[in-house]
């Protein structure tokens, strides 16, 4: 049985006999399934909507809350192989592994399309989805509300343990996003190929051999260490004895897009070194243009307009060269 389906069942009835409560609660399925995709889409004035027209005893707000807490954590469970494969794929460059894909024949304007493997390309959409739910079920919740927080947190209860694992979701969805991004698996892989094929980048190009190393200290240390354990942490995802604090799990949520932010800025200069050292003009201009592209997507609006100008910057330079 589904998360919402489970909702469903447990809604009370406004003035409705007993002998409907079967046939309301595929009604309440139905709807509410809706309502997800409506928060999915970044409607979530359209789901409350519909919540309302639900008219049951639980408050709309709550009962979309509830609902987008059960629903992100079911798919989160549900998806976990998944994503593991599409994350190990992204991380390993896989997509340049594909016999007859040499990459040091491959030019940069060649990364347009096909390169994004629809395993990976699936789970940043999935990454998106849960990310909105969770933010929503935060959001409905008040948990942005410091005064909330410090009430769930004095009395550690199984409501404080599914805000905390909203938090958590959110906090993983964050990192699954960049993971998954065209940015990171498919620019950040291509670099990180051509610089590990070229036994000469160490001592010919220092800078660039360092930012390369830095980008990926940055991901161990920064995106994927320092999670307490919580409602999703454990063997197989398997969720920890709780209860937990919520604290703990927006902190992390914080830290991680914010990480998420600053692997951007440090991917900026990677791309950006690359372009401008490793390829010859015409290829370093296409890598530019080609990130430029793929960050109107994937990199957070407070750094979008600084990784812009330091991409047509150097470019102005590759040209002046």
């Amino acid at each position: 049985m589904s998360a919402i389906s489970v909702i469903a069942g447990h809604l009370e009835l406004k003035g409705k006999p007993p002998d409907l409560e079967k046939k309301f609660s595929m009604v309440v399925t139905s709807w509410l399934t809706e309502a997800l995709e409506s928060v999915k889409r970044g409607r979530i004035d359209k789901a409350l909507a519909l919540a309302k027209e639900l008219n049951t005893e639980e408050e709309p707000s709550r009962l979309l809350a509830r609902a987008c807490s059960e629903g992100a954590a079911a798919a989160y469970a549900a998806d976990r192989e998944a994503r593991e494969m599409a994350v190990g794929l992204a991380v390993a460059g896989s997509t340049f592994e594909i016999p007859g894909r040499d990459v040091t024949l491959i030019r940069p304007r060649q990364l347009v399309e096909g390169f994004w493997l629809r395993k990976i390309s699936d789970q940043h959409e999935a990454a998106e989805s849960l990310k909105r739910l969770a933010k929503a079920a935060v959001t409905l919740k008040g948990l942005d509300d410091e005064a909330v927080l410090r009430r769930l947190d004095e009395a550690p209860s199984a409501e404080s343990s599914a805000a905390a694992r909203d938090y958590q979701l959110l906090a993983r969805s964050s990192v699954l996003r960049l993971q998954t991004s065209r940015s990171m698996a498919v620019l950040q892989a291509y670099i990180g190929k051509r610089i590990q094929g070229d036994g000469t980048v160490l001592p010919r190009l220092p800078t660039l051999w360092s930012l390369f190393v830095k980008a990926g200290t940055h991901i161990r240390d920064a995106l994927l260490s320092g999670e307490p354990e919580g409602p999703l942490s454990g063997a197989a995802e398997a969720p920890g004895p709780g209860p937990f604090l919520c604290g703990p799990f927006r902190g992390l949520a914080a830290q991680r897009q914010a990480s998420v932010t600053r692997h951007m800025e440090i991917l900026t200069e990677l791309i950006s070194e690359s372009a401008a050292t490793l390829f010859d003009a015409d290829d370093g201009l296409d890598l530019l243009g080609l990130a430029e592209d793929f960050y109107k997507a994937d990199c957070p609006m407070e750094v979008r307009q600084q990784t812009v100008k330091i991409f047509r910057a150097t470019a102005a330079a590759i040209r002046e060269r």
